[in-house]
């Protein structure tokens, strides 16, 4: 499952204490957390999945586009597009997919989602519990959550502001975690936690006025933008709980998952770090962003 964008110090795994994410929490007791997996390019606005299909040899490869742009990578060799204002219609055609690779010995199913870039589906009832004790409403007035708030500067000394941006953003993070419960209750539900490996992760941070600006308005490359989720659960949970500190990049997950199918990249892989078997692959993690004329590395 990857997303396009995604506030990683939101979630629960990533050292959040106020926002919920049940789902993910679980998914990082059963798995591997990467603490330190910096982007290469944080670029919202591309596919997370360059690469991939390639890679993966004889293996059925399957991908899920479940957002609000058209796909036409090559090299899958199933396309199937869920509107994201629609998540349960992916919980409704996940089983058919499923059954179609029942019998293929090797696959790689990628759930693509751009659920935390902004316009974000975030659930009123979700969001009333983050603003009960923040923001007191006039009798009878509904607040609601700020669910679009634009790429660009933001005035981070106007708290009304920051908080309902925030607890917005917090109702968005919960609302995809529930999504996301389903989807893994599926896949338990078909055995998939004892014979596959499970991956999350995102292309891009978000940034949400922690510097001013919401959004990658402008390439600075701070941590909010470039740092990204990536949690491995391998079968039957083994690995469980360890957490990597070393300094990792989305091209050594690209090598690791080749290396699952038997193919094989140039280049260092994650799979000695998932496994605890060296400490470090890289002495520094290299970024590089253009936006509105200008760029930095």
């Amino acid at each position: 499952v990857a997303l396009r964008s995604c506030p990683t110090a939101f979630l629960g795994p990533y050292g959040n204490e106020w926002v919920a994410t049940p789902t993910l929490d679980r998914l990082a007791a059963e798995g591997v957390v990467l603490d330190r997996h910096i982007a290469r390019i944080p670029d919202a606005t591309k596919p997370t999945c360059t690469g991939f299909p390639e890679l993966m040899g004889r293996a059925r490869t399957v991908f899920v586009n479940h957002t609000r742009d058209e796909f036409g990578g090559p090299g899958w060799d199933e396309i199937v597009a869920v509107p994201p204002t629609e998540p349960e219609v992916l919980r409704r055609d996940l089983p058919a997919i499923l059954d179609r690779l029942a019998d293929v010995p090797d696959w790689l199913l990628w759930i693509e989602s751009d659920a935390l870039t902004p316009p974000w589906d975030a659930r009123q009832d979700v969001f009333e519990e983050y603003v009960d004790d923040l923001i007191e409403a006039a009798e009878g007035e509904t607040i609601e959550p700020w669910d679009d708030p634009p790429t660009g500067p933001f005035d981070r000394d106007d708290e009304a502001a920051w908080e309902l941006l925030h607890r917005s953003a917090a109702t968005a993070v919960t609302t995809f975690d529930g999504d996301l419960s389903r989807i893994f209750d599926l896949l338990r539900s078909r055995g998939l936690h004892q014979s596959a490996i499970w991956a999350f992760t995102a292309g891009s941070g978000w940034p949400l006025g922690e510097h001013g600006f919401v959004g990658p308005h402008r390439p600075w490359l701070h941590e909010e933008l470039v740092h990204l989720p990536l949690i491995v659960r391998f079968p039957d949970g083994s690995e469980a709980g360890r957490r990597v500190s070393a300094l990792t990049q989305p091209s050594e997950f690209l090598v690791a998952v080749a290396g699952w199918f038997g193919a094989e990249r140039s280049g260092p892989s994650l799979r000695p770090l998932l496994h605890g078997e060296t400490d470090a692959i890289r002495p520094h993690a290299v970024s590089h962003f253009e936006a509105n004329g200008a760029e930095e590395w």
